[in-house]
């Protein structure tokens, strides 16, 4: 990366200006040299003329003590992680350590979700500020926002990234460049004194990401815009709001979906401390989406039976709150997301789901014919087991796999089931109870909707409100 001084110069000095940090505190230096974070740890302290407080890197490592090092060195200005900062709130809480000489945490590196816990800890510290980062290495931090210390911010949502500091331009653009309005989601372009010269010995992916800039160029020569690859939009209040990367938008079944969307709705649940949500490959070699969290569950209720019920209470939150095909087929607890050494959410280290966690008491099948429904599910699924109360779409299961299950059920027992029946009563004993209505009923087959499928084929199912 080709970054110049005048990019941390024209930050602090902003800074400074602005009054976001405009005295003299004892700063930590807790990134790891090598992250950009600690360039502006170090230099926040000098230029304000305060206190930079150094540590080994043993103990940068060691997060079990970082809540004694902060009482024990009187820190007063800490930058961490959002996955840092709520593991600290949550230890600072539970051991009850006030940490009164601190000042102010400023947060980077990841989406800041505001969670009640950390507006407790906030609302009980009036004097103690949070401050919300915004900016990828190539441009360093571009917008703030000050997070901590209003009640109506803090509501238990994601926090916005802010407004763009000095000398800084934030452009919100659709695929083709144009502006789009307030509200409508677009990718993020900077430019002005953050933005760096391009990466060093990369030619090509300097010129895919640095683009001449066709709307103006300022008194100081910045004549380039950096492509972030971050989908934004700005809120009536002139505040830019992250809602996540468009590498992370992924498409599932024809359905376009913004990976962002489904952590903010599951972070405004009252006991989510953490969220991340992915899309990964299903047994059955389908794309799912499965959200892994960190919860306010009680430790003492660490049974799978409180398990399932807890994973059920966060599938019928999202339920009420996002369509079908933006609920997660599997729900993973965890007891915290696991980080990297520079404090970001290892997304390659999160396991894969447990099917059985996604599973309800198991009930085996009673009869021959709830035995052959199983084993059509297991096979359509690809699980090992699945019981005659588990929920066809909880298990993975989705549209074009109803149409094959349809399909073969359809066959096997010479009947007409509807799209309608399965999506009413996805349960393998509800199907049973209908096959066996109609066989004791008499209901002829109507072989013109015996649909025979090729499960190679592709099929519009979007006008199936799921």
């Amino acid at each position: 990366m080709l970054q110049t001084h005048q990019t941390i110069t024209s930050l602090v000095q902003g800074q400074q200006q602005s009054g976001h940090i405009d005295r003299p505190l004892r700063t930590l230096q807790f990134a790891r040299t090598g992250f950009d974070v600690s360039v502006q740890e170090i230099f926040t302290a000098w230029h304000t003329g305060g206190t930079l407080v150094l540590i080994s890197d043993e103990d940068k490592q060691d997060l079990v003590i970082l809540p004694t090092l902060l009482d024990r060195l009187s820190i007063e200005r800490l930058f961490i992680s959002p996955a840092v900062l709520h593991w600290l709130v949550d230890e600072l809480l539970s051991q009850q350590i006030q940490l009164t000489p601190l000042k102010q945490i400023i947060c980077a590196g990841d989406e800041l979700v505001l969670t009640p816990a950390l507006n407790r800890f906030f609302g009980e510290r009036p004097d103690c500020q949070l401050w919300n980062h915004y900016g990828p290495t190539e441009t360093h931090v571009v917008t703030t926002f000050l997070a901590a210390g209003n009640e109506a911010k803090m509501a238990e949502k994601t926090s916005p990234i802010g407004q763009p500091i000095a000398n800084i331009n934030a452009y919100v653009l659709d695929e083709h460049l144009n502006f789009v309005p307030t509200g409508v989601v677009g990718e993020l372009l900077i430019s002005g004194a953050g933005v760096a010269r391009g990466y060093l010995n990369q030619p090509e992916l300097t010129a895919d990401k640095f683009i001449a800039n066709p709307f103006e160029q300022d008194s100081q020569g910045h004549q380039w815009l950096y492509k972030t690859g971050d989908l934004v939009r700005w809120l009536p209040d002139q505040q830019l709001a992250f809602l996540g990367r468009i590498d992370q938008q992924v498409k599932i079944r024809g359905f376009r979906i913004e990976l962002g969307e489904i952590e903010n709705s599951l972070a405004s649940h009252g006991n989510v401390k953490d969220v991340v949500v992915m899309a990964r490959n299903a047994a059955s070699g389908d794309k799912q989406l499965v959200a892994y969290l960190v919860t306010d569950a009680d430790e003492n209720e660490d049974s799978a039976d409180a398990h399932q019920a807890c994973i059920a209470q966060l599938r019928e939150y999202l339920e009420g709150r996002l369509p079908a095909y933006m609920v997660p087929a599997a729900f993973v607890l965890l007891d915290q997301l696991p980080l990297t050494a520079n404090g970001k959410i290892d997304r390659k280290a999160l396991p894969e789901p447990d099917v059985a966690d996604q599973q309800i008491a198991y009930v085996p099948p009673q009869s021959e014919m709830e035995c052959q429904l199983c084993e059509i599910w297991q096979e359509l699924l690809g699980v090992e087991r699945v019981g005659i109360t588990d929920n066809f779409f909880r298990l993975g299961g989705h549209s074009l796999l109803a149409t094959r299950l349809m399909s073969k059920i359809n066959v096997l027992f010479s009947i007409t089931l509807t799209f309608q029946e399965i999506f009413g009563a996805p349960v393998v004993k509800k199907i049973s109870e209908i096959i066996e209505h109609r066989m004791i009923n008499g209901i002829e087959c109507d072989q013109q909707r015996v649909y025979k499928l090729n499960q190679d084929e592709e099929y519009d199912v979007e006008e199936f409100d799921l």
